[in-house]
């Protein structure tokens, strides 16, 4: 995920709260396993290709914690 140094300092405090941040991912997860199992269910294939999408982005923000502070590595 390619993020800026600006939005990487925006959204640092977030990400680095621990209490928030675990908040965050278990229900980033809970969604992820709710898009699955819609996936093994879904027929359309205009359907699928939409779950798919969120799917992906459920696991974009799943790695936003790992992305902020790489580029908050390279910055400092």
């Amino acid at each position: 995920m390619l993020i800026s140094k600006d939005q990487a300092l925006k959204a640092r405090a977030w990400v680095n709260n621990q209490e928030a941040w675990e908040a965050t991912e278990q229900f980033l997860q809970t969604q992820v396993q709710w898009m699955l199992q819609g996936l093994a269910t879904e027929q359309s294939e205009p359907a699928l290709r939409q779950a798919q999408g969120k799917l992906a982005l459920l696991q974009q923000l799943l790695q936003l914690r790992t992305s902020v502070n790489e580029v908050m590595k390279n910055v400092d």
